[in-house]
C-alpha cells in the first residue's frame, strides 16, 4: 500500500514529537520514558496507537527499543555519557 502525503506528514510529526520527548526526557532524568508517558506526550488515548507507532518507527529505523524491558526506548546514534566517579 502506497502511503499518501497525509500520512507521511502525520508519520514526520509524530515522529518529530517522540524524537524530541526521548531527547528531552533522557537528559532530564538519565533514562528512558514509560510507554504511559510517552503516551501522555504524544496526547494519545490509548497505549496500543501509542504502542503502533512505536513500532512502525522501530521498523523505519527511527527508533530503538527492547521488547519486554523497561524504559529502553532510546535514539538511534544515542550516547550515554556517565559523570566519572570520585
Amino acid at each position: 500500500m502506497k502511503a499518501t502525503p497525509l500520512k507521511i506528514r502525520r508519520y514526520r510529526q509524530i515522529s518529530r514529537t517522540v524524537r524530541c520527548f526521548l531527547r528531552d526526557y533522557w537528559t532530564a532524568h538519565g533514562y528512558g520514558p514509560t510507554l504511559d508517558e510517552i503516551r501522555q506526550a504524544l496526547a494519545f488515548n490509548s497505549i496500543s496507537a501509542t504502542r503502533n507507532w512505536l513500532y512502525e518507527m522501530r521498523d523505519r529505523h527511527d527508533l530503538l527499543f527492547e521488547e519486554e524491558i523497561a524504559r529502553s526506548f532510546r535514539l538511534p546514534g544515542q550516547r550515554t555519557i556517565f559523570p566519572d566517579e570520585p
